[in-house]
């Protein structure tokens, strides 16, 4: 574990992550890590539970304005999500089009409902 330690800090300074920080003083052989709203450890990435309640619990979808704060919300959390998940993106970025029609068709409402339920 000690060899991967010495590239792991070179990794540190890089990219400007303080081990000197309060929340990370003394958690250098931690398995996990919470770094820009995710969990990263090494079995991978994972989004955080405030982000993934944003998007569950995610109200109702009136205006443009909305389904942009929508689709910001997802975008945290999509890297978490398998690649299949791009097929119901079509019918809610559709929304955000000049033309769109609200309260938003069946087939955005289903698209929605797919997102929150994944």
């Amino acid at each position: 574990h000690c060899a991967a330690l010495e590239p792991f800090l070179d990794i540190c300074i890089v990219s400007g992550f303080s081990l000197g920080a309060p929340k990370s003083a003394g958690n250098i052989f931690q398995p996990e890590v919470k770094s820009l709203g995710d969990h990263v450890g090494r079995s991978g990435l994972r989004s955080t539970e405030e982000h993934l309640d944003a998007v569950k619990h995610f109200g109702e979808i009136e205006n443009t304005e909305a389904m942009r704060r929508f689709l910001g919300a997802f975008g945290w959390i999509r890297k978490s999500f398998p690649k299949e998940v791009i097929a119901v993106l079509p019918a809610l970025t559709g929304q955000l089009k000049k033309d769109a029609v609200w309260p938003m068709p069946p087939e955005s409402q289903k698209a929605k409902l797919a997102l929150q339920t994944l």
